[in-house]
């Protein structure tokens, strides 16, 4: 597995291999709860023009309900080309864009943006989120919601573990975790950096 940034083509990345994945110690597989994982490359990336360091959310600095936030990643662009399936799990998060290797995701019928893609969303208030997704579904203080409902516009497959960026701060809030699909009537459902275990564990493993 390895890490690729410095460019916004897929095919123009610079990659460096994976040293360490720390992975939450409750991440759930099934309710997807504690989705965050730390990534530790085996030589740091140079800091330049295409490629710095962003600055995550401190506890409790949760996002306003509506406050403009931008997602991004390389993922799939066309639903309707939707037909994949997971090597071993393509729900592993870390706290920074990265490209996972085939390892982790293979998919039929379609490709990854070649070009790094971008879109603004608003924070969804939790209850209606909650609300919307009629209660089959168990949302946590460790999950945040945004999206735009109705306009066709949402992370989707091959953007799992990007950011979710505070206009308002510059300050990463989120990580993309998981939609009942791709721009339906839902919001994404995103890990919430601002919550205490999920922050503190980012720092603690940020210092090994």
């Amino acid at each position: 597995m390895s890490i690729g940034s410095g460019a916004e083509e897929l095919s123009k990345l610079q990659k460096q291999p994976v040293a360490r994945v720390a992975v939450h110690q409750n991440y759930s597989t099934n309710s997807l709860d504690y989705d965050v994982a730390v990534i530790k490359v085996a030589t740091p990336f140079t800091v330049g023009p295409n490629r710095k360091p962003i600055a995550f959310t401190s506890i409790r600095e949760l996002p306003k309900d509506n406050e403009r936030v931008i997602v991004s990643g390389w993922g799939i662009t066309e639903v309707s080309e939707l037909r994949c399936r997971a090597i071993i799990s393509d729900r592993l998060s870390s706290i920074v864009i990265c490209l996972m290797d085939d390892l982790f995701f293979q998919a039929e019928g379609f490709e990854m943006s070649e070009k790094l893609m971008a879109v603004d969303l608003n924070m969804i208030n939790f209850s209606d989120c909650e609300d919307l997704y009629s209660g089959d579904t168990y949302l946590t203080s460790r999950m945040i919601c945004a999206g735009r409902l109705g306009e066709g516009k949402d992370p989707c497959r091959g953007d799992n573990g990007g950011p979710l960026v505070s206009f308002l701060s510059g300050k990463q809030v989120g990580i993309v975790s998981w939609s009942r699909g791709c721009a339906g009537g839902e919001p994404g459902i995103y890990t919430n950096l601002a919550d205490r275990t999920i922050n503190k564990f980012i720092t603690s493993e940020l210092k090994k």
